[in-house]
């Protein structure tokens, strides 16, 4: 179920699957590195809302390039609140374009091998790939 549509962004929340997902746009080209951090920071509000045991940040359609200074930011900023907020795993829908592509791959990174993190989190290039790793546990169960 959509729950909000923004110029960048739309959040969607899925109560049975405990998963909620952030969808970036393709009107992201023009994004500047400071409205990407309050779309972060807006996925941290819906996070403290919604109390999601599950992640999903699809970048797929997203044009903007993550700057050196905003990757460095996202691992300063996001990566502990995430921890805190007791998500289980994080999966990142890779955009299409190459320098968008590379840069978010950067931050996932820095955010995967990072020693003071301990969240899962992976890179898919389809949402449906992701939510096969993401419920993997659950059809265990």
């Amino acid at each position: 179920m959509t729950l909000l549509k923004k110029m960048y962004q739309s959040t969607d929340f899925n109560i049975r699957k405990s998963t909620l997902a952030e969808t970036w746009t393709s009107k992201t080209s023009d994004m500047t590195d400071e409205a990407f951090k309050e779309s972060m920071l807006h996925v941290i509000d819906n996070i403290k809302l919604y109390h999601p045991r599950y992640l999903i940040l699809d970048f797929k359609r997203s044009n903007y390039t993550v700057s050196i200074t905003s990757q460095a930011w996202l691992i300063q900023n996001l990566g502990p609140r995430l921890e805190t907020l007791e998500i289980e795993k994080i999966a990142v829908i890779r955009p299409h374009r190459f320098l968008p592509k590379v840069s978010t791959e950067q931050w996932v990174d820095d955010l995967i091998y990072h020693p003071d993190l301990q969240i899962e989190t992976l890179c898919f290039d389809t949402q449906s790939v992701a939510q096969v790793w993401l419920y993997h546990d659950i059809i265990k169960e």
